[in-house]
């Protein structure tokens, strides 16, 4: 695949620096302290609740960890909360930035276009709010050592 591709930069996400050190220098970049920042964890929504739920223990682990201290959980469809409320909810806690998380493996329509236009009609709502959308989970060499793990717990 070419420089440009979303599969090369994903590649490269594991360059020796913590996850810690760039989430600091986006912040800072953006002129933002910490606490103005929140973060959507978004996946597609499903008509199973139970499947539904799921993103609300992501979000519970992702708080736990302490990196952000506002975190929606939000579906593109199918079920709520929805990409606007959640948005509508970072801002009322303080969000000057909002980023999106795809909760997805590969990069594709939904992460190059239809997130991002959700976001733009949601931050059209809020003038001066700033939004940005992190490359889905994609080729990260942990997910190798996830998969590996995964099947050693076959039975």
């Amino acid at each position: 695949m070419g420089d440009d591709s979303p599969v090369d930069r994903l590649e490269g996400a594991n360059d020796g620096s913590s996850w810690r050190d760039g989430l600091d220098r986006l912040v800072r970049a953006r002129g933002r302290m910490a606490s103005e920042v929140g973060l959507i964890v978004v996946d597609h929504g499903s008509r199973l609740d139970e499947t539904n739920r799921f993103i609300h223990t992501v979000c519970g682990a992702v708080r736990r960890s302490g990196p952000f201290a506002i975190i929606e959980p939000a579906h593109m469809d199918l079920a709520s909360p929805s990409v606007d409320d959640a948005f509508r909810s970072c801002v009322s806690a303080g969000a000057r930035l909002v980023i999106a998380s795809p909760f997805f493996l590969l990069p594709g329509r939904h992460w190059s276009e239809d997130i991002p236009s959700l976001l733009d009609a949601a931050a059209a709502r809020h003038p001066g709010v700033e939004w940005l959308v992190a490359p889905p989970l994609g080729t990260h060499p942990l997910l190798a050592e996830i998969l590996l793990r995964r099947i050693a717990e076959l039975e």
